[in-house]
């Protein structure tokens, strides 16, 4: 034989010592280690679809749980708002109020002046009267008394009239 058959034969030889230790290996793989091999890749793969369900139903209720703040923010919105609104109609109530008290009070203070005005002036018509009655009443008593001519008289009752200014 020659060197060349000789190679060929020895790789020949080695390829069939190869492929034998193949699938020799392949078959005590199969017979003593491939259910544990297959149990490793089916948790695996449990363990990566558990993960993903896990990690969708985390997303999940944190999706539901923006969505619960979302409506809890809207809510308090609301809530505040109307506080807001309350209070500024209570303000403006009070307000209301507090000017309508004023007025009242004003006018009050107005028809108190007005009775006053009336009181003291009814005061000082009746005094008047009073000091016109008297001083008449002393005017009659002087033109009885004294006889006077009609220029006489005249300049009394111009002297009273005057007393009357002071």
């Amino acid at each position: 034989m020659t060197i060349g058959a000789t190679a060929l034969s020895n790789m020949l030889g080695h390829f069939i010592i190869v492929t034998g230790a193949f699938i020799l290996l392949f078959v005590l793989l199969r017979l003593f280690a491939w259910s544990k091999i297959t149990g490793i890749f089916e948790k695996r793969a449990a363990y990566i679809t558990g993960e993903i369900e896990r990690a969708e139903k985390a997303k999940a209720e944190a999706t539901d749980l923006v969505k619960q703040r979302q409506e809890a923010l809207t809510e308090v919105r609301k809530v505040a708002d109307g506080i807001l609104l309350e209070a500024k109609q209570t303000g403006e109530s009070m307000k209301n109020r507090m000017v309508s008290d004023a007025e009242k009070q004003i006018d009050e203070m107005k028809a108190k002046a007005e009775r006053d005005t009336a009181r003291n002036r009814a005061e000082a018509m009746a005094s008047m009267r009073d000091e016109v009655s008297e001083m008449s009443l002393e005017l009659a008593q002087q033109i009885l008394m004294k006889e006077l001519d009609p220029a006489g008289q005249s300049e009394l009752i111009d002297r009273y009239i005057a007393k009357l200014g002071e």
